[in-house]
């Protein structure tokens, strides 16, 4: 829970070492938080990432894919301009 705001709060400390680094300096230690740091929002970034999939696929598979009928229409009309039913070579 509350993934939003541990990244959120992350992403403020990440920032405020950046701002820190730049004016005057890191020393040791806070580059090493900075990594750390660094580090968790990567990994909680990306499993927000994987989240977002898996609640979009369950979506998907509880509502069903709304335009199915769309895309299936679309690759009949497809095919059929593509079919090729007789060629044509030195006029036989």
């Amino acid at each position: 829970g509350g993934l939003e705001a541990k990244i959120e709060e992350l992403v403020v400390k990440v920032s405020d070492l950046d701002k820190k680094g730049a004016e005057v300096g890191l020393t040791s230690q806070e580059v090493d938080n900075r990594k750390e740091f660094f580090g968790v929002l990567w990994k909680l970034l990306k499993s927000k990432e994987v989240l977002m999939f898996q609640r979009s696929r369950s979506k998907w598979l509880k509502e069903e894919d709304a335009n199915t009928k769309f895309f299936h229409g679309s690759v009949k009309s497809r095919l059929k301009s593509n079919f090729i039913s007789a060629l044509w070579v030195d006029d036989v």
